[in-house]
């Protein structure tokens, strides 16, 4: 499979490929692929595509390349592998429509349509440029270092890319272009700083794992505020966090969109996020120079550029740093520059116009310097005080100056600073004022030790704080069984002692704390409402003890009135007991219904031989048992009825004979009476009093 090729069916097209980032389904990104390139992935800044920081990812995972016209993803990790359908792999030769996955991205390799220029041919990018261009060392007016001309061009003339040669840019970009884009510098706050790229119309700021913008702060909250791009600009709006959002030092109402604009400074916490507005393919653009313009060119630009005075690792002379006016200063000019007579050519032909416009540009003043220098030589230059001093001393020691000044150099392009700064501080000792920009490389390895020092300090730090996490992790861990059987706290946190003190505001041991708290008031809740029960039960046992004490004592009615209160009750019955209270109100029925029947068949009996004082009482004590009775009622008012009646007949016959003076005939009747009526009866009482009267009683 080929990276270039014409598309058979399209006269005009060629296919080329693309690789497309997903991020937790998102699309973020877009890589175009230019054939014969590497593409690096991971979360190291050096990597051409730099993924988020992420455990399972390596600071360089995986990378992209082509062999034989296939392109191919190789992982180059030790610790992690890309997946592919569903299985771990180490390479995988990638096809059309091609998946694989990372952590939380997913990459899908695609096709790309490109129009094909008429008569293009497809080879790779090619150069109108001269073949062979003169090399020559400058020196910049702000630096005593030489500088490589055409090694400061190819590193920092970004817009260069724009001018004239034949190819296709589009075979060399690594990001699809556009005019400007959004970015997010976020310094935390222990110092580490991280940029990121903001691609799509909206994004997401919180603790969650999902956010597009992830905050690592406690104050954070799971969603903390989102930003959004539209046709009228760039906003963001606070999501009713926690603690609030400050924009330029002042808090964002909930739910409120505010307009929000390059340079603007966002804060949630300690947390410090820059919002800029970039152009994405500045540093990109270097990468379609044709190789003649990456030659070196004899070039001095005064303006808009500025020599730093210090050497640095990257090349063998001071940076250029690019200004000028705007986005793109110089090349931003030198692209809008109009040039007469071009307006009816083609584009390609305009842009090779323009090269050589600038070309004839950069060139025209060095001939005019040395054309107007007439052959006459220069003044020599004021030579600094420094050069004065060096020169004082003798060949020797100048030699010896120049080696230590060279091992200084050595060691400060190898990064090994602390020997560079002893050799420098060996140089100033002799030369307090230095030895060209000694000075500044020592000032500099100062520097560089300080911020070593404190990136030491960082990630002493952090592995002091992924120490505390496992030791608390596994404290946690151990703990967990604990929280899941006890019902108290204090015992909990004496299992958690160790982690409470190196991390009290842990989120998963207020989760083991807040198990135990609520398992503890469920416990306090039911032991309540299991003492309520025993005391409902209990009350409903007394009303049946109540009743059974009752039938005992023959008191067969109140004993009737208990069971059927505690039958009906709404006391809870674990033992049965409201079924015994019913079936005793049957039993006591029955058993009263037997006794009074017994009773009525004595009162009967005694009736039949005359012994209405018999028959009456065996009926009282059968109303006694049930008044309700109707034929115990009726039988005991006809039997003293008849009783009454004869009784009056000797109380009658007992008068007449007191009256006629017979008082023992009478006295006799009299006790007839009290031997025959019941107590309660009426002539019992008049006989009685009778016999008091005459001294019988």
């Amino acid at each position: 499979m080929s990276n270039w090729r014409k598309d058979s069916g399209k006269s005009g097209e060629v296919l080329l490929y693309k690789l497309k980032l997903h991020l937790h389904g998102a699309e973020i990104k877009e890589l175009e692929l230019e054939s014969g390139r590497e593409y690096s992935f991971g979360r190291g800044a050096d990597c051409d595509v730099q993924l988020q920081d992420h455990q399972a990812i390596s600071r360089t995972h995986f990378r992209l390349i082509e062999e034989n016209g296939q392109w191919i993803a190789q992982v180059v990790s030790k610790f992690g592998k890309i997946n592919h359908a569903g299985q771990p792999v180490n390479q995988l030769a990638l096809e059309v429509g091609t998946v694989f996955q990372l952590a939380g991205y997913t990459f899908r390799f695609l096709e790309r349509k490109v129009q094909e220029e008429p008569g293009a041919d497809f080879a790779p990018v090619t150069s109108a440029l001269p073949a062979t261009i003169p090399q020559e060392d400058r020196y910049s007016q702000s630096t005593n270092l030489p500088v490589a001309a055409g090694a400061g061009l190819t590193r920092n003339l970004p817009a260069v890319a724009n001018s004239d040669f034949d190819g296709n840019d589009e075979a060399t970009r690594v990001m699809s272009t556009q005019a400007e884009a959004p970015y997010l510098r976020i310094v935390e706050g222990n110092g580490q700083e991280d940029t990121i790229r903001l691609d799509g119309r909206r994004w997401v700021a919180g603790r969650e794992e999902g956010c597009n913008i992830l905050l690592n702060d406690r104050k954070a909250s799971r969603r903390q505020f989102e930003l959004s791009s539209t046709p009228q600009g760039y906003f963001i709006r606070d999501m009713g966090s926690s603690n609030g959002t400050l924009l330029n030092g002042q808090a964002l109402a909930p739910d409120e969109l505010r307009a929000i604009r390059s340079g603007d400074v966002i804060q949630v916490g300690k947390v410090v996020l820059h919002f800029e507005i970039r152009d994405p393919n500045f540093e990109k653009k270097l990468m379609v120079l044709p190789a003649e313009v990456r030659a070196d060119l004899p070039i001095v630009v005064q303006n808009p550029y500025e020599m730093i005075n210090y050497p640095v690792p990257s090349g063998p002379g001071g940076a250029v740093r690019v200004g000028g006016q705007g986005s793109g200063g110089l090349v931003a000019y030198i692209n809008n520059l109009p040039i007469p007579g071009t307006e009816n050519m083609a584009e390609e032909k305009r842009k090779k116009v323009r090269f050589w416009v600038v070309v004839a540009v950069i060139l025209m003043p060095i001939i005019l310097i040395l054309s107007l220098s007439g052959g006459e030589k220069a003044p020599p230059p004021k030579q600094d005080p420094a050069m004065q001093a060096f020169l004082k001393r003798t060949p020797k020691e100048q030699q010896q100056i120049k080696e230590w000044y060279q091992l200084a150099m050595n060691f400060y392009l190898e990064k090994k600073l602390s020997n560079a700064a002893e050799w420098l501080r060996k140089i100033h000792e002799i030369l307090p004022d230095g030895y060209k920009n000694s000075l500044a490389m020592a000032l500099e390895c100062q520097e560089q030790e300080r911020i070593a020092q404190q990136l030491a300090e960082i990630e002493k730090e952090k592995a002091m704080r992924e120490k505390i996490r496992i030791e608390v992790e596994l404290t946690i861990n151990r703990c967990r069984s604990v929280a899941s059987r006890t019902h108290s706290l204090s015992e909990l946190n004496v299992c958690l002692e160790s982690a409470i003190s190196l991390d009290p505001e842990n989120a998963m041991i207020k989760d083991l704390q807040r198990q135990v708290e609520v398992r503890a008031q469920q416990k306090q809740m039911d032991e309540a409402n299991q003492r309520e029960y025993r005391g409902r039960v209990a009350r409903g046992k007394a009303l049946y003890d109540e009743a059974v004490s009752f039938e005992n004592s023959g008191d067969y009615l109140d004993a009737l009135e208990a069971y059927r209160k505690h039958a009906d009750s709404s006391f809870p019955d674990p033992n049965g007991l409201k079924t015994l209270s019913r079936n005793q109100i049957l039993a006591i029925r029955k058993k009263m219904s037997s006794k009074i029947d017994d009773l009525v068949k004595a009162a009967e009996g005694a009736y039949a031989i005359g012994n209405f004082k018999e028959a009456v009482q065996r009926l009282k004590e059968s109303k006694k048992i049930d008044p309700r009775d109707e034929r115990v009622a009726e039988l005991f008012a006809k039997y003293r009825r008849e009783l009454d009646q004869k009784m009056r007949e000797i109380y009658e016959e007992a008068v007449i004979s007191e009256g006629l003076g017979q008082v023992d005939d009478a006295k006799v009747k009299w006790k007839k009476i009290m031997e025959t009526d019941h107590h309660e009866g009426e002539y019992y009482n008049k006989s009685r009093t009778k016999l008091k009267k005459y001294g019988s009683m």
